[in-house]
C-alpha cells in the first residue's frame, strides 16, 4: 500500500523536530519547510551562530524568506536550538517573536520549537499582527 503522507499535527511536528535534534548542543536556528499543504519537504536547514538577540531580526529573517522562496516552501517550521535551561530570557523570547513576526510578513511559521539541556519543546505562536 504506497499512502501519501498527510499534513501532520502539532504533536507530531514536534516529536519530528525532537527525534531530528534532540537537545541543544551549540547556538543555531533550524528551518523545517513544509509545502503548500503543509507538509514536510525533505529539506532541513540549519544556520549555525544564531545569536537570540533583537539585532539579528532583520537579516535572519531574510536569510529565512530567502532559502524558504529558493525551496518554493508554503510555511516553515523554526527550531531554536540553545544550550541553557527550557525557559526564554525576556530577551530571548523578543527575539523568537520579533523574527516569527518579520517571517510572517511574508511566509506563515507553522511551528515554532526551542531545544534546549535537556529536551525539545514547543514555543507558543504569538498572532500575527
Amino acid at each position: 500500500m504506497n499512502e501519501e503522507p498527510g499534513v501532520p499535527t502539532d504533536a507530531d511536528l514536534l516529536e519530528s523536530v525532537r527525534c531530528l535534534v534532540g537537545p541543544a548542543i551549540r547556538n543555531q536556528l533550524w528551518l523545517f519547510p513544509y509545502d503548500e499543504d503543509g507538509v514536510p519537504m525533505q529539506l532541513v536547514v540549519p544556520i549555525e551562530g544564531v545569536p537570540f538577540t533583537p539585532d539579528v531580526v532583520p537579516r535572519l529573517a531574510e536569510a529565512v524568506l530567502e532559502i524558504c522562496r529558493s525551496a518554493d516552501a508554503g510555511s516553515v517550521g523554526l527550531l531554536w536550538e540553545r544550550p541553557g535551561p527550557q525557559r526564554l530570557t525576556p530577551r530571548e523570547a523578543a527575539a523568537v517573536d520579533a523574527t516569527v513576526t518579520a517571517i510572517r510578513a511574508d511566509l506563515p511559521v507553522r511551528a515554532s520549537f526551542l531545544s534546549w539541556d535537556d529536551d525539545v519543546t514547543a514555543l507558543p505562536l504569538r498572532a500575527a499582527a
